[in-house]
C-alpha cells in the first residue's frame, strides 16, 4: 500500500522562526487581483469603509501575502459599523506585534550577551556547544539570517565548533560530537554548509544507535557523564536493563531480508539509486560498527586490534572491487553480504545478525530519510503509529520532576480507566519489574502487547490528606496493584478548542461562539480521522458554524487517503493531489465530484515547519483551489516541513521483515513538488501570509495547550488552564491573526457566503 508517514523523523520540531517569502505559492492572476484590491485598501480606509469593504481588503492583503497593506488595515481599522468583538480582536492584534518585536529586540540584545559572555568562559567543546545555543537563538529570532552568518563572531565559532566536533568523533566523545554537529546543522540548514552537517550528524547518530542497541548500559553512562559536564547537578536515573538485550531484538533478522530490501531499493526508488552506491554504505556501516570502539564491551573479537585491521582491510578491498564493477545485481549483493558475514567470522567474530543489521541500515542510509528497513522488533510500534490504535491499557504518561513515570490522565472508556487508575498516579512496575530509569519509549513497550493478553501494573498513589492534618504534612503513599486486559485503544486525531467533558471525544469546537467561529486541530491522518472531523463539522454546522480554522501545525502526516478526504470537505472537484514516479511522468491523480461540506465557508489552514506529509498535501490543495477563487480559503502561518514522498510499505523475503520505500514524489494541483531534497531553495507549502512567531511563545504556547487539553474530573476549574489565554497571553499570534480575518468576514457577511455557479 502506499502511504505517507504517520510519524515522521523530523530530528526535532525546530521550532525556530522562519521569515517567509511571502505570497511565493499564489498565482499570477490571484496576485494581480488581490494586488489590485489591496493597493486601493489605503485610500479606500481614509474615505471610512464599511466593515464589509475593510475585512474584503484585510482578506486580500492577506491572500496575497501584502504584509505592509495587512499591517496599514490594522493600524487605520476605525470602522463606525464594527461589531465590538471585532474592535476588540484588532486592538489585540495590534498590540501582540508590537510586543512580538518589543520582546524580540530585548531578546537578540540578551542572547548577543549570553554569546559573548559563552565565548569568553571556555574554548572546550562544553562551552563551544553552550555558546552556540546563543548564536542559534539569535539565529532564530534574526530578520537578516544570512549576514549573521557572515559576521566573524558567529563564522568563527562555527569553525571553532566545526574543529571541535570532528575531534571529539575522533577521540570517541561520541554524544560531544554528535550536539556539535546537531546544533552546527540547525544553524547552517539554509546554507550550503547544512548539507555537510547534515551528513555528519548522520554518521553519529548511526554510531549513537549502536551504543544504544549492543551497548545501551555504555550509553547511559555517557550520557550522564555528558549531562554532569554540562553543569547539571542532578544525574540521571539509574540504569535500567529491562528490554535491553539486543539479541531479544534482533531475533529473526536474516541476509535474504536485506539482500532484497537493497536489491528493491536500487531497482523501485523514486530517484533509481544506484547500486554501487547502496552497496558502498553497506561497507560503510560495517565501517562504522568496527570504529564505534565502545562496541567492544559487547563484542570482544573488536578489542583485538589485528583482527579489527583485517576486517577493515577486507572492507577496503570489497570497496575496490565495486568501483571496478560496472554491472551489479542482486547476485553481486547477496554474495557480497556472504563474504562480510565470513570475514567477520575469522576476525572479529561479530553475530551474524548484527551484521545483517548494519549491512541493511548502512545501505539504505545512502537514501532519503523516509526509506528505512522495518525489522522484526520494530514492526508492532511501526503499525501502532500509522493505525491510530494500539493494543495497551489505556494511559497517557509521562515524567514528573524526579524522572518518575506519571499519569496524565486515563484514556476514557480503555482498561485502565475502568480499573480506576488515576491522573498523578506513578508506575513503577510493570509485570512485576521496576520501570525507573527507562524511556517512555521502553515503558509503552513494556506495558503493550496481544490484546486479550494481561498485564499487571504496580502503581504508588498519594492519598489525600485527612481533615485537620498539621500544615506541611506529607500525604500518605499506598501502592496498588492492577492486573488489567490488554484491549484495542482508539486514539483521536481532531480535537477541538476546549475540554467539555472527560471523555476523549468531548469537545468545544468553537473558538468564538458568538461569531460562530470553530476550530479543529488535526493530528494526524490516522485511519478514523475524515470520519472524526466529519462528526466535528456536523456539530459545529448544528450550532451556527460562519468560518472555520484547521489547525495543521505539528501534525506529521498520515495516511493518502484522508488526506483526500478531508480535502474533499473543502473541494468538491478537480485533483487534490498527483504523483511522479522514477519514470518522470505523473502517473496518477485523485480525482472526484463529491459535493463538499465545508465549500462555501471561509477557511483559515493553519501551518508551521512541523506540518509535514498528509499536512502538506490537505493545505496545499486549499492553497491551490482558494487562490484560484473556487473557495474562500487562505493558509497561514510559517512554511512547512517539505515531506511529499509515497512509501511504499511491502514485506521482505522470509516474512519477518518488512521495508517503506520512497518510490513516489507527490505534486500539488498546480504541479509544484513539495518534497525537500538536499539543497534544495524552495519545498513544502509556502503560506499565503506568514506569521511569524518567536521561540519562547511558540513553547509556552505548546505547554499551555497540553495542559489544556487535559480536564480531570472533580478538578476545580478555577485551576483549570483556560486555551483563551494562548489569544490574551500573546501565545499564538498565527491563530489571532486568523481569527481577525474570519471575524472580518463573519462581520462583512461572508460567513454565510452562496457561491456564485461558474
Amino acid at each position: 500500500m502506499a502511504f505517507i508517514n504517520t510519524r515522521l523523523s523530523l530530528g526535532r520540531l525546530w521550532l525556530g522562526a522562519v521569515v517567509l517569502a511571502a505570497g511565493a505559492a499564489v498565482s499570477p492572476a490571484v496576485a494581480m487581483q488581490t494586488a489590485a484590491l489591496a493597493s486601493s485598501a489605503l485610500a479606500a480606509s481614509e474615505l471610512g469603509d464599511t466593515t464589509a469593504q475593510w475585512s474584503a481588503r484585510l482578506w486580500a492583503a492577506a491572500k496575497a501575502g501584502d504584509e505592509a497593506t495587512f499591517q496599514k488595515l490594522l493600524a487605520d481599522f476605525s470602522t463606525a459599523d464594527a461589531p465590538a468583538s471585532l474592535v476588540k480582536s484588532v486592538k489585540r492584534l495590534r498590540e501582540h506585534y508590537a510586543a512580538r518585536e518589543v520582546d524580540r529586540s530585548a531578546k537578540i540584545i540578551k542572547a548577543r550577551e549570553e554569546l559573548t559572555k559563552k565565548l569568553g568562559e571556555g574554548q572546550d567543546a562544553v562551552g563551544i556547544a553552550k555558546a552556540l545555543v546563543s548564536a542559534m537563538e539569535i539565529y532564530d529570532l534574526s530578520l537578516d539570517k544570512q549576514s549573521l552568518l557572515r559576521e566573524p563572531m558567529v563564522a568563527g565559532l562555527a569553525a571553532k565548533a566545526d574543529a571541535a566536533a570532528r575531534e571529539a568523533e575522533a577521540k570517541g566523545q561520541w554524544l560531544t560530537a554528535s550536539e556539535l554537529f546537531v546544533r552546527l546543522q540547525l544553524l547552517m540548514e539554509e546554507v550550503p554548509e547544512g548539507v555537510k552537517y547534515k551528513k555528519d550528524v548522520e554518521r553519529v547518530s548511526h554510531r549513537l544507535n549502536m551504543l544504544r542497541m549492543y551497548v545501551p548500559k555504555r550509553l547511559w553512562e555517557l550520557q550522564n557523564e555528558r549531562r554532569i559536564a554540562g553543569g547539571e547537578t542532578k544525574p540521571l536515573p539509574p540504569y535500567n536493563a529491562v528490554g535491553d538485550e539486543y539479541g531479544a531484538k534482533l531475533t529473526g533478522i536474516e541476509p535474504r531480508a536485506v539482500v532484497d530490501a537493497l536489491t528493491k531499493s536500487a531497482y523501485d526508488h523514486v530517484d533509481l539509486a544506484d547500486f554501487r552506491r547502496i552497496l558502498l554504505g553497506s561497507l560503510d556501516g560495517i565501517r562504522t560498527l568496527l570504529t564505534t570502539t565502545d562496541l567492544a564491551a559487547t563484542f570482544p573479537g573488536m578489542a583485538d586490534e589485528q583482527a579489527r585491521s583485517s576486517m577493515l582491510a577486507t572492507l577496503v578491498r570489497e570497496e575496490d572491487t565495486l568501483r571496478k564493477d560496472d554491472t551489479i545485481d542482486q547476485g553481486d549483493c547477496d554474495r557480497l553480504l556472504k563474504r562480510i558475514i565470513a570475514a567477520s567470522a575469522e576476525t572479529v567474530k561479530v553475530p551474524e545478525a548484527v551484521i545483517c543489521h548494519e549491512f541493511g541500515n548502512g545501505g539504505i542510509d545512502t537514501l532519503d530519510e523516509f526509506t528505512a528497513i522495518i525489522w522484526p522488533y520494530e514492526i508492532a510500534r511501526f503499525n501502532k503509529m500509522t493505525q491510530g490504535s494500539f493494543v495497551g491499557i489505556g494511559v497517557q504518561i509521562e515524567f514528573d520532576e524526579a524522572s518518575f513515570v506519571r499519569v496524565v490522565t486515563p484514556i476514557d472508556g480503555t482498561p485502565a480507566q475502568r480499573a480506576g487508575v488515576k491522573p498523578g498516579d506513578l508506575i513503577t512496575k510493570v509485570g512485576g519489574n521496576s520501570i525507573f530509569g527507562l524511556s517512555l519509549d521502553q515503558v509503552v513497550d513494556q506495558i503493550t502487547g496481544p490484546r486479550g493478553t494481561m498485564v499487571t501494573m504496580t502503581i504508588e498513589r498519594k492519598e489525600k490528606l485527612a481533615e485537620g492534618a498539621p500544615a506541611g504534612a506529607e500525604p500518605a503513599k499506598a501502592d496498588l496493584e492492577f492486573k488489567l486486559k490488554r484491549d484495542k485503544i482508539v486514539v483521536p486525531s481532531v480535537k477541538g478548542w476546549n475540554r467539555a467533558g472527560i471523555g476523549e471525544f468531548d469537545w468545544g469546537w468553537f473558538v468564538e461562539p458568538e461569531n460562530g467561529i470553530g476550530y479543529v486541530r488535526v493530528q494526524q491522518f490516522a485511519e478514523t480521522t475524515a470520519n472524526e472531523l466529519d462528526v466535528a463539522i456536523d456539530a459545529m454546522k448544528k450550532k451556527g458554524l460562519k468560518a472555520l480554522v484547521v489547525d495543521l501545525r505539528y501534525n506529521p502526516g498520515g495516511l493518502l487517503d484522508q488526506a483526500v478526504a478531508i480535502s474533499r470537505m473543502f473541494i468538491d472537484q478537480g485533483a487534490i493531489v498527483m504523483t511522479r514516479g522514477s519514470s518522470g511522468r505523473i502517473e496518477s491523480s485523485s480525482k472526484g465530484n463529491r459535493s463538499s461540506s465545508l465549500g462555501d465557508t471561509p477557511v483559515i489552514v493553519l501551518v508551521n515547519r512541523g506540518s509535514a506529509s498528509a499536512s502538506e498535501i490537505v493545505s496545499g490543495a486549499v492553497q491551490y483551489y482558494g487562490n484560484r477563487g473556487d473557495i474562500p480559503a487562505m493558509v497561514l502561518g510559517q512554511r512547512s516541513y517539505g515531506k511529499g514522498s509515497v512509501q511504499q510499505v511491502m514485506n521482505l523475503s522470509g516474512g519477518k521483515t518488512m521495508m517503506k520505500l520512497t518510490s513516489q514524489y507527490y505534486l500539488l494541483p498546480d504541479a509544484r513538488v513539495i518534497h525537500r531534497k538536499p539543497g534544495a531553495k524552495t519545498w513544502g507549502v509556502e503560506p499565503n501570509f506568514g506569521v511569524e512567531m518567536l521561540n519562547q511563545q511558540m513553547a509556552d504556547g505548546i505547554t499551555l495547550r497540553r495542559t489544556a487539553d487535559v480536564l480531570i474530573e472533580g478538578a476545580d476549574p478555577a485551576k483549570t488552564p483556560n486555551p483563551a489565554d494562548l489569544l490574551e497571553k500573546n501565545l499564538d499570534l498565527q491563530l489571532e491573526a486568523a481569527l481577525v480575518l474570519l471575524e472580518g468576514q463573519v462581520a462583512g457577511g461572508k460567513g454565510t457566503q452562496v457561491r456564485a455557479e461558474k
